[in-house]
């Protein structure tokens, strides 16, 4: 049966906690409706980190080549395809780049005007909750200048002693930021401390019209055993591998301080630490999973679905099929 065909500029997000399945869900949404992907995922964008980050196993091809549209839209730019479904915004950027949720909000609202001129209805799909709001919500992120002398004695500190900072002078962003994302609370500092104003308050949203987000949050058992076994199976394939590489490569990485980098680092110098990396991995996952929750959770107008069916009719209606 061939795709549905969308005239319009609509917007399909999947959103929930890691190892949900939005992967997969996507997947046969995308397939059904005419639809790519955007992976709204803060590692994903790395290069030579497909394991660590989840990464869908793709290969990069043509765009143009399936259609006069197409070649308008994408030239001879090559996209990187999983199941012939396009997808954007993964396995893009050396390990030694940094990346923010405001220049994907920019690149992706230039990537809507050739998506809506061919006919493709794009799906957000990811956990990075700042990279969703960016684009569901139209996050306005705060102008303040950047203040390297700051910046620099911030870096300092460890991950620990700036959430310690961040509670005591700005508990509203304490409570709503990503505690794993070094970066931004780095951000968040220098904001409060610059300016005298609270971060969060400063970043406005206005939820994007002709959106339909689709929400899903397992069973907590459910997620936890989805995450032992995709913990497991990230070992077997060759974590550690990977893990060794960009350490020796790219030694200053934003990876290396990513779950699933960071337990496997002290595994290159003694392999009998593995199986606390891995119970590591997972209780670390876990934790993860359960705050990306709680930012979705905040977000307004999320349709929480149990499948694919449930998804498909949702979105039909969404679409007016």
């Amino acid at each position: 049966m061939a795709p549905t065909k969308v005239n319009s500029s609509y917007l399909i997000a999947i959103i929930g906690p890691t190892a949900s399945g939005k992967t997969d869900l996507a997947l046969r949404l995308a397939k059904k409706f005419n639809g790519v992907i955007i992976s709204a995922d803060s590692r994903q964008i790395y290069q030579h980190a497909q394991l660590g980050t989840n990464q869908p196993n793709g290969k990069w091809s043509r765009y143009a080549k399936s259609g006069v549209a197409r070649q308008m839209a994408f030239g001879k730019e090559k996209i990187y395809f999983v199941k012939n479904i396009p997808h954007f915004f993964i396995d893009i950027l050396s390990p030694n780049k940094t990346y923010s949720a405001a220049k994907f909000q920019k690149e992706v609202n230039k990537l809507f005007h050739k998506l809506f001129a061919i006919s493709s209805l794009p799906i957000l799909v990811g956990g990075t909750g700042l990279y969703v709001s960016a684009i569901v919500e139209n996050y306005q992120f705060p102008h303040s200048k950047p203040n390297p002398k700051l910046r620099k004695k911030l870096e300092k500190l460890s991950i620990k002693a700036l959430l310690a900072k961040l509670k005591k002078l700005d508990g509203q962003t304490y409570r709503a930021i990503d505690k794993h994302n070094r970066r931004r609370i780095i951000r968040a500092l220098e904001h409060i401390l610059t300016t005298g104003t609270t971060f969060y308050a400063e970043q406005k949203r206005t939820p994007r019209p002709n959106t339909l987000i689709l929400g899903l949050n397992p069973p907590k058992n459910k997620l936890r055993k989805n995450i032992n076994i995709r913990t497991a199976q990230m070992l077997k394939k060759g974590l550690l591998k990977e893990v060794k590489y960009i350490k020796k490569h790219y030694p200053t990485s934003t990876l290396l301080n990513t779950i699933g980098y960071k337990e496997l680092l002290p595994v290159l110098q003694n392999r009998k630490l593995i199986k606390t990396a891995e119970q590591q991995i997972s209780t670390h996952t876990w934790q993860y999973a359960r705050h990306q929750m709680t930012w979705f959770k905040r977000m307004p107008n999320i349709k929480w679905i149990k499948n694919y069916t449930h998804a498909k009719v949702k979105a039909e209606r969404f679409l007016g099929l």
